[in-house]
C-alpha cells in the first residue's frame, strides 16, 4: 500500500493524501523520492498535505523527512509557492505550529483542520497572487 497518492487536482496544485496506515521505511522513501520529482519538475507549485486520516509518525521517519527539507531546501525554494497542511486534530496542529515557530519552514505555510479550509485557502492565496 503507498503512504501517500499523488494527484494534480488544478494547473500547479498537487494534493498529497497520505494513507491511515504506518509507513515503512520503504514506502516513507517511495513518498519523498515522489516529492523530490514533484518538486524538480514543477514551479510555483501548491502543495496540499492531507494528514486528514495519517497516523503520527514514528521519530525515524520524521528525522528522514527533516534530513530532506535540509537536502532539497534550494529546490523547494524555487519552485513552490506555499504548503497548506491539513491537520483535523487540534493537538497535532498545535504541535506543527510550536515546531514552525521554533525551526522556520523553508516555504511559506498554513494549517488548516479540513481539505475544505485548504482548498479555500488555496483560492485566496491565487487570487491575492493575481491581483497584486
Amino acid at each position: 500500500m503507498e503512504y501517500a497518492v499523488f494527484e494534480e487536482i488544478e494547473k500547479n496544485t498537487i494534493h498529497i493524501k497520505f494513507s491511515s496506515s504506518l509507513p515503512s521505511v520503504d514506502s516513507f522513501n517511495q513518498y519523498l523520492n515522489m516529492l523530490s520529482e514533484v518538486v524538480k519538475n514543477g514551479k510555483n507549485l501548491y502543495l496540499i498535505f492531507d494528514a486528514s486520516y495519517a497516523p503520527y509518525i514514528p521519530g525515524e521517519l520524521r528525522k528522514m523527512q527533516a534530513d530532506w527539507i535540509k537536502a532539497n531546501q534550494k529546490i523547494v525554494l524555487s519552485s513552490v509557492i506555499i504548503a497548506i497542511y491539513v491537520i483535523p486534530n487540534a493537538i497535532q496542529r498545535y504541535v506543527l505550529n510550536a515546531i514552525y515557530l521554533l525551526q522556520k519552514p523553508v516555504v511559506a505555510y498554513k494549517i488548516v483542520s479540513s481539505f475544505k479550509a485548504a482548498i479555500n485557502y488555496l483560492h485566496k492565496e491565487q487570487n491575492r497572487r493575481n491581483v497584486a
